[in-house]
């Protein structure tokens, strides 16, 4: 007879199964859906990947759709961290700085940063109602950070607040959608972390130079010193 002890431990261990099974899940359907499309993938291949039973995909997601919707959740999750915490980081700093953090921050993520961008570059592309819904709740993250950023007066009162996360928008999805042509051209990918960094520092200085509220005290300042000339 099963003693209350055991019991309690294979409930346990059949938790951190269930747990480990979601988790995995969740990171073999975001590389599946990004290398073939979503309705290419089945169920049973999804689970045979992921070394998981098909009804464990039904009780933790309910259906593929469920599925996807939690990969998307987990995607904006990630990425909407990412980027708040590198917008928030590089905010007034030098490019050389951006370019050492975002090489710090590739390395970090190195095992499931090409998971990402793959993910990203497929739900950008499809034109669908799940990539207009995808797309949306992306956006989003950028307008959230740039609206912190704003109320926090770390935005230029002069910049354009509509166009402001569309620019980003498009700054930071160029490496996305044009890796394969930059790799190509260049001979590297864009994501290499030496050449994200150089992406970041050249991205850094074309926007926020323009952008940042410090500029505007740069600016006041070469003005007054032009009208009010300091004797050396």
């Amino acid at each position: 007879m099963e003693t209350e002890e055991k019991k309690v431990a294979n409930e346990k261990s059949t938790n951190v199964r269930e747990v480990n099974g979601r988790g995995r899940l969740i990171k073999v359907a975001m590389q599946m859906f990004a290398e073939r499309g979503f309705d290419s993938v089945t169920v049973r291949e999804l689970s045979a990947q992921a070394n998981v039973s098909v009804g464990l995909i039904k009780h933790h997601f309910g259906s593929k759709e469920g599925l996807r919707d939690e990969v998307d959740a987990y995607f904006l999750k990630q990425t909407s961290a990412a980027l708040e915490q590198t917008l928030s980081a590089i905010a007034g700093q030098s490019s050389e700085y951006v370019g050492e953090y975002e090489r710090s921050w590739i390395n970090k993520y190195s095992e499931e940063f090409p998971g990402f961008v793959a993910y990203f570059r497929r739900a950008i592309m499809e034109k669908n109602a799940w990539s207009e819904s995808f797309f949306k709740r992306y956006y989003n993250s950028f307008r959230l950070v740039t609206d912190r950023l704003d109320v926090t007066g770390q935005i230029d009162p002069k910049v354009d607040k509509i166009w402001l996360p569309w620019l980003y928008c498009f700054v930071y999805l160029g490496p996305a959608v044009f890796d394969p042509f930059i790799e190509s051209v260049l001979g590297v990918s864009s994501y290499e972390p030496e050449m994200f960094a150089r992406f970041h520092r050249a991205a850094h200085s074309f926007l926020w130079s323009g952008i940042g509220a410090k500029s505007i005290g740069n600016e006041s300042k070469s003005d007054n010193e032009k009208t009010n000339p300091t004797t050396p």
